[in-house]
């Protein structure tokens, strides 16, 4: 979708994110709605996707798509949300973008292990929508001692977030939303836990639970992962991080580059 498409569509729906809070919240809960499917259907796609053989179709265009639909009637029990708004709209075809950016690396056939896990595509995605043209943030954070990754460095606001989610009073899953303030104007900023399961442990538990050492002595016994990483020691269902989204309230969006 090109920027004259896209500047069509917010004159044709008004102020992009000048809405009141209560939109603004109501549009947070549809994109991490959306985000949220797409995550978890990646993640139960790593063996599709890491595959040398098989038909690998619907990881791409509008199959893509309408896997999200049936996972997110799964998770969240009700329709996926419109595309009848110029962010989500952005949202989804960023998405299918971001997945035809990495088919080539996806249709590999001799690489065994292709790296293309929910937290790359997510960090893929907010490159994507920082250079969009909308007051829109989303991204995947990590605990700030404990990162893989250092573009997943989380900022000040995350960094006070993930610290009281990681108190012992906090409910899991449990969410957390906040309006904050910056030059640029308000923001409703929403961070949304994440812990880890089973299969995250593969790449970020004790060295016991990395696959590469199956079968082998203890003592011999590797303390990287299959992407090259060290074990992190994660246990089951202990906090991983977050997805951290921001939405701008009350901005006008700048929509300056085609997607």
């Amino acid at each position: 979708m090109n920027a004259r498409i896209l500047l069509l569509l917010v004159l044709l729906t008004g102020n992009c994110v000048g809405q009141d809070l209560n939109q603004t919240h109501k549009l947070s809960d549809e994109i991490l709605s959306i985000f949220g499917s797409a995550q978890i259907y990646l993640f139960r796609s790593q063996t599709l996707i890491n595959s040398k053989a098989k038909n690998k179709d619907q990881l791409f265009g509008k199959a893509f798509i309408d896997q999200l639909k049936l996972i997110h009637q799964q998770i969240y029990h009700s329709p996926f949300p419109a595309a009848d708004h110029p962010i989500k709209a952005y949202l989804l075809n960023s998405m299918i973008a971001v997945m035809d950016d990495n088919k080539a690396l996806i249709l590999d056939k001799e690489i065994d292990f292709k790296g293309f896990i929910p937290a790359v595509f997510a960090f893929q995605l907010s490159q994507r929508f920082s250079n969009g043209g909308y007051p829109v943030s989303i991204k995947f954070v990590g605990l700030k001692d404990r990162l893989v990754n250092e573009l997943n460095v989380p900022d000040q606001w995350e960094t006070s977030t993930l610290t009281k989610m990681q108190g012992s009073h906090w409910r899991t899953n449990e969410g957390f939303r906040e309006v904050t303030a910056s030059k640029q104007g308000k923001y409703l900023r929403t961070l949304q836990p994440i812990y880890h399961k089973q299969q995250c442990l593969t790449c970020h538990g004790s060295i016991a639970d990395n696959p590469v050492n199956k079968g082998k002595a203890e003592n011999t016994w590797s303390t990287e992962n299959k992407a090259g990483f060290t074990m992190q020691n994660f246990k089951l269902n202990e906090l991983a991080g977050g997805v951290s989204l921001s939405v701008g309230i009350d901005i006008q969006p700048a929509v300056s580059n085609s997607n």
